[in-house]
C-alpha cells in the first residue's frame, strides 16, 4: 500500500457537498483506504481572481493502485462530478471539484515525473491554501528534495499569507480520522471575512 496525500478544491456549485463526494468515491476505490482528512479551509483563488473563492482540503489516503493509478482514479472521479477539463479555457479557472496528488511515498519521499504527474506536486510548498489542509494530515512529511517538514513551511506560510480561513473542522465522510490542534490553528482566523 503506498501512502498518499490527496488535495481537494472546489469553488463551484456546493462546495463542501461535493468534496464530501470526492472522498466518498475515492473511498470506493478497490485497494483504497482513507487514513485521516483535515479540516476544511476557504481560500482566495490564486492566478485567475475574478471566481468564487475556493474549499481546500486534504486526505491520507492509503492505494494499492499505486500513484498512477490513483491518479487516473482521481480525474474520472472529477469527471464523475461534473469536472470537464478538455473545456477549461484558462489555468487556475473556477471548477466543480479538483484532486492533486500532492505527496506519496513513506514520509512523502516520493520523486515521480512523466508528462502527466509530477509528485510532489511542484506547487505546494509555495501555497498556504494547500499547506495547511496538509499539515493537519501529515505534519512529519518532508519534502523529498528539500527536507523542509510540511509543519514548518506551513508556519511559514501563515507568516506571510492572511487569505486563508478555517470554514469546517472536517468533511462528511466516515470511517476516518482527523488530527486536531496542528499548524493551521495558528493562522485560523487571521484573514477573517465577514
Amino acid at each position: 500500500m503506498t501512502q498518499v496525500a490527496l488535495g481537494l478544491g472546489s469553488n463551484l456549485g456546493d462546495r463542501l457537498a461535493t468534496m464530501d463526494a470526492a472522498l466518498s468515491l475515492i473511498a470506493q476505490v478497490p485497494y483504497t483506504r482513507i487514513v485521516s482528512v483535515s479540516r476544511v479551509y476557504e481560500t482566495l483563488p490564486v492566478g485567475v481572481v475574478d471566481q468564487p473563492l475556493f474549499l481546500n482540503a486534504a486526505a491520507l489516503v492509503e492505494s494499492g493502485s499505486g500513484v498512477p493509478g490513483l491518479m487516473a482514479c482521481a480525474h474520472a472521479i472529477e469527471r464523475s462530478l461534473g469536472r470537464d477539463r478538455s473545456s477549461e479555457t484558462r489555468r487556475w479557472g473556477p471548477r466543480t471539484i479538483d484532486l492533486d496528488i500532492l505527496m506519496a511515498g513513506p514520509g512523502g519521499s516520493a520523486v515521480l515525473e512523466s508528462s502527466d504527474l509530477i509528485v510532489p506536486h511542484p506547487h505546494a510548498f509555495l501555497r498556504a491554501f494547500v499547506l495547511f489542509p496538509l499539515a493537519d494530515i501529515v505534519p512529519e512529511w518532508c519534502h523529498p528534495r528539500t527536507g523542509e517538514r510540511v509543519d514548518l513551511a506551513a508556519h511559514r506560510a501563515a507568516d506571510c499569507h492572511n487569505d486563508v480561513v478555517l470554514f469546517a473542522q472536517g468533511l462528511a465522510c466516515t470511517g476516518t480520522t482527523r488530527r486536531a490542534g496542528l499548524p493551521g490553528d495558528v493562522a485560523v482566523g487571521r484573514g477573517a471575512r465577514h
